[in-house]
């Protein structure tokens, strides 16, 4: 698939960036394609999860009933209307991990103190130093979880560690020719950092291992001073993706991380933020002052795919509604078509989705991934992995 016209979403900020450039579209079809009816069958080479420690399979049933059990838990992909609190959503109503574990350096932080106060039923245990081992060593949740790989993810989607601001703002970039798209500029407020359990992120198996839980950056004010840094010494306006490593949204009940960089940006002569979510939850960043510094990119795909594979995530219906919502607010807004799934029928459902993304919104460049089956290897156009 090519799109043509279009600067790349996070790696930079043109100065005069040709945002209606002719949208050319070629898909690269492979002869394997998946059944979205089907209850028990999955994408090709897909179906089966290997378990680490046994190296056994589980089958599609037990698969198929262990996010079930998962979407169960976070009351998603149906959660109820959420009615306003003093203009934002009852918390009490939103997603909250099962347990927390906080670096001994960060007890007294405003947002470990805020994050903790919306958590006020949720246990929480002290880890010390942030080695991996001792945040394993401490929770109980992930003790308690079976030796299997999925197990283990599912375990490590609710528990929350709060960790030092460390390095939080980088270069995204490879020292080989693996790197496709452009290197880009990240701001790293989460690793792993998304509740959601949708079946082609690579964080839930890039973490399963060392890191298997969701980690959280605080003392902001420290990474204010890293991103000033970066901004001081630039030539040039800097876009930085905070949906590399995260969701860039789904969270920010509990972290306030929009509500904390949105207007710090917007009061920025070069700097950029660009969240990419799969998240509604935006009634909390509807009111700041952005002065267009951030934009805001939905991740959506075609509303059969994303019930079947995108297990927890909020409906095409609700996203397109929080996108409209942001839009009215004055925030530039993307989406991407993240991946294009070549189902039998495909064509006719993604050319109703997008039908249904311009009567909702009016975004700005529209991006794309293209999978390829069976290998399940994914190409993007946008210069940023992502969370979202």
């Amino acid at each position: 698939m090519r799109i043509r016209g279009i600067p790349p979403d996070p790696g930079y900020v043109e100065e005069t960036p040709d945002l209606d450039g002719i949208i050319e579209i070629e898909i690269l079809l492979h002869e394997a394609k998946p059944d979205l009816h089907a209850p028990d069958e999955f994408l090709p080479e897909h179906n089966i999860v290997k378990d680490d420690y046994h190296e056994r399979e589980l089958d599609d049933r037990e698969l198929e009933r262990q996010r079930k059990e998962y979407s169960d838990s976070i009351n998603s992909p149906v959660l109820p209307i959420y009615k306003p609190k003093r203009g934002r959503r009852d918390s009490k109503l939103m997603w909250k991990p099962k347990e927390i574990i906080i670096h001994e350096a960060v007890k007294s932080d405003p947002i470990t103190k805020y994050f903790l106060g919306e958590c006020p039923q949720v246990p929480v245990k002290n880890a010390g130093i942030g080695k991996a081992k001792n945040i394993v060593a401490v929770s109980d949740t992930l003790k308690n979880s079976s030796l299997s790989m999925l197990d283990k993810i599912l375990a490590g989607k609710q528990v929350v560690y709060i960790s030092i601001a460390g390095n939080a703002v980088d270069v995204f970039t490879m020292p080989d020719d693996r790197m496709v798209c452009p290197h880009f500029n990240r701001i790293k407020m989460a690793s792993n950092g998304c509740f959601y359990q949708c079946d082609w992120c690579y964080l839930k198996l890039t973490y399963r291992a060392a890191f298997p839980f969701i980690t959280i950056r605080v003392q902001y004010e420290k990474i204010k001073q890293q991103l000033e840094k970066r901004l001081v010494t630039a030539k040039t306006s800097i876009m930085f993706n905070s949906g590399e490593l995260a969701d860039s949204l789904a969270m920010e009940h509990l972290t306030r991380a929009g509500r904390e960089f949105i207007p710090w940006f917007g009061n920025t002569d070069n700097g950029y933020l660009f969240m990419l979510t799969k998240s509604d939850s935006v009634d909390d960043i509807l009111d700041l002052h952005h002065n267009k510094h951030t934009v805001v990119t939905w991740s959506i795909n075609n509303e059969e795919v994303s019930q079947k594979f995108e297990i927890g995530a909020p409906s095409l219906e609700r996203r397109l509604e929080a996108c409209r919502k942001v839009q009215e607010a004055g925030y530039p807004v993307r989406m991407r078509l993240d991946p294009i799934v070549p189902f039998d029928g495909w064509q006719p459902a993604y050319f109703d989705t997008i039908r249904r993304i311009f009567e909702k919104v009016s975004p700005d460049p529209v991006s794309y991934t293209h999978l390829t089956l069976p290998t399940m290897s994914t190409t993007c156009s946008c210069g940023g992995g992502g969370g979202g």
